[in-house]
């Protein structure tokens, strides 16, 4: 998934989500809309990862990194763990709002996610990544008909990269006859 369509993809989940905190809903359509925005931001988040050339194992690292942290702070005193039955009372109903360790998953993984969100706005698309995506620059060649294989598709990305850098780095043509070299600004003498 490309920067912009990502971030397109990531402002209209975002969007959604503030329409359900804002709406009146009962705590198990709440709960549902809060795991699907869940799921939906972790293959988001992977493809992305995968796009920038970084493994997924990035987005299992944050969910329980912060699980951990809200786990440490729900057992340290009454208070924390206190304001995590309530969230998770309003949020997915009371039932479950008895076990702090579903409070501390679902509060942990949901913050991770949005932090690794935050992280893979900036970052650029790798060659690689970039081999699948149908962009124009494979449009009206023959390219365009075998996306199937991934090895084919990285090393036509890698080869046209290859070339760009070649026709950037390439030295700069001799001036023609007759005319002497400009330096600096100034002429050399003849």
């Amino acid at each position: 998934m490309d920067r912009p369509t990502y971030r397109r993809a990531m402002g209209v989940l975002a969007f959604i989500c503030g329409l359900v905190q804002i709406a009146p809903l009962p705590p198990a359509a709440s709960g549902a809309l809060y795991i699907l925005e869940l799921a939906l931001s972790a293959a988001w988040n992977a493809r992305r990862l995968h796009d920038t050339g970084r493994s997924a194992f990035a987005l299992a690292t944050s969910c329980v990194a912060f699980t951990a942290l809200l786990a440490g702070l729900a057992s340290s005193g009454p208070l924390f763990g206190d304001v995590l039955r309530n969230w998770t009372a309003e949020t997915f109903g009371e039932v479950l709002s008895q076990s702090l360790v579903f409070g501390a998953v679902m509060l942990g993984s949901m913050s991770g996610m949005g932090l690794l969100s935050l992280w893979l706005w900036f970052p650029q698309s790798s060659a690689e990544g970039a081999a699948f995506e149908r962009t124009a620059d494979y449009a009206g060649t023959e390219d365009k008909a075998d996306f199937g294989n991934a090895d084919e598709a990285i090393a036509r990305a890698l080869a046209a990269q290859a070339k760009m850098r070649a026709a950037v780095a390439a030295p700069p043509s001799a001036p023609p006859a007759g005319k002497p070299p400009v330096r600096f600004g100034k002429r050399d003498a003849a």
